[in-house]
């Protein structure tokens, strides 16, 4: 699930805790059933896409920036080099990139599944917003299967209309 510091890119003056836990609820009520697997194991990209609409909507519903989002989830055959370069062009516009990685098999790695945001992308790393300490990515750190390193699996892109 995005972090509290992703819910900020939507509108970062008007989030505090209370936005935030709203956001949350709405996050939560989007997912059918019981939403305490999602806390304790997190989400994929099925939960994913039920709850960007909800989010998109209720950010609309506060008067806030309306939002729109896609999916931009690296192709078959794209190595992980490619996949940066079209999101560092994508990000050029008023938009953030809601990033889900997988496994890294590296030994020793730093790296664990999770969902995160960036809206910068240089030729050498990426800089997250990110609750759980990851700051600063260096690009070589990460791959496509079947390339080694921090797996990059998702991406969806939220642009301010």
């Amino acid at each position: 699930m995005p972090s509290r510091t992703a819910s900020k890119s939507f509108n970062p003056h008007r989030v505090n805790d209370e936005t935030g836990s709203s956001l949350l609820g709405v996050l939560a009520d989007a997912i059918p059933g019981d939403f305490r697997p999602i806390l304790k194991d997190g989400t994929e990209r099925p939960e994913m896409e039920l709850m960007l609409p909800a989010a998109t909507a209720s950010v609309a519903a506060r008067g806030w920036p309306r939002l729109t989002w896609q999916a931009q989830h690296p192709t078959p055959g794209e190595a992980s080099a490619q996949f940066w370069t079209r999101l560092r062009t994508t990000l050029e516009a008023d938009c953030v990139a809601i990033l889900g990685f997988g496994a890294d098999e590296t030994p020793g790695t730093r790296y664990e599944p999770h969902w995160t945001c960036t809206q910068w992308v240089d030729r050498r790393s990426i800089t997250l917003h990110d609750s759980a300490g990851y700051g600063r990515v260096v690009l070589r750190e990460t791959g496509i299967t079947p390339e080694p390193g921090w797996q990059i699996e998702d991406c969806y892109i939220l642009t301010r209309l």
